[in-house]
């Protein structure tokens, strides 16, 4: 009927505020999938998802990042409302989330990027410009993230980073840091 049963299912992709998979685990309301098979059941959702082609033969998902590893703390991925499992697709390439017999990976536009990719990607890079007192002039940063954004203009206001922030100050942008 256009739902998804959530007695039966025992994993889920949401689009919704990210790219990623949530097992149906019992801690969640509903859910039905026991601690134990949680691991299973991410393995078999990787499994098929690797098994997905684009036209030309290339894997459409390109990077399975799981919640619980090290690659994902670093990230900043985690909290109690975080995915189980991340996933990032092949460039011009966007999950729908709709349920129904449509494609679950359609093409986009080149060039298109969104919340649900892996932010170290080069099309996800974001424009970012920092003017004003404490601010070094005439500076080229690197490559930051949008969570390097919170903990350099606490620094710049003097105060303390927000605590569920998950970056660092981008001291390269700081006069005192020269």
């Amino acid at each position: 009927k256009g739902q998804v049963d959530l007695a039966r299912t025992r994993a889920l992709y949401t689009g919704t505020d990210g790219g990623y998979v949530v097992v149906n685990h019992v801690g969640h309301k509903g859910g039905i999938v026991p601690g134990r098979d949680v691991a299973a059941v991410l393995s078999r959702v990787e499994n098929a998802l690797a098994a997905e082609r684009d036209g030309q033969g290339r894997p459409l998902v390109t990077r399975f990042i799981r919640r619980d590893s090290a690659e994902a703390r670093g990230l900043g991925i985690g909290g109690p409302r975080a995915g189980d499992l991340y996933l990032d697709l092949q460039p011009g390439y966007l999950f729908d989330a709709e349920v129904g017999a449509a494609p679950v990976v359609s093409r986009v536009e080149a060039g298109r990027a969104g919340h649900v990719f892996d932010p170290r990607r080069p099309d996800m890079r974001a424009f970012m410009l920092l003017a004003g007192p404490g601010v070094r002039r005439g500076v080229e940063l690197p490559p930051v993230t949008n969570a390097d954004l919170a903990p350099t203009v606490a620094r710049l206001l003097g105060i303390p980073a927000p605590a569920h922030a998950t970056g660092t100050a981008i001291k390269a942008a700081l006069a005192d840091e020269e």
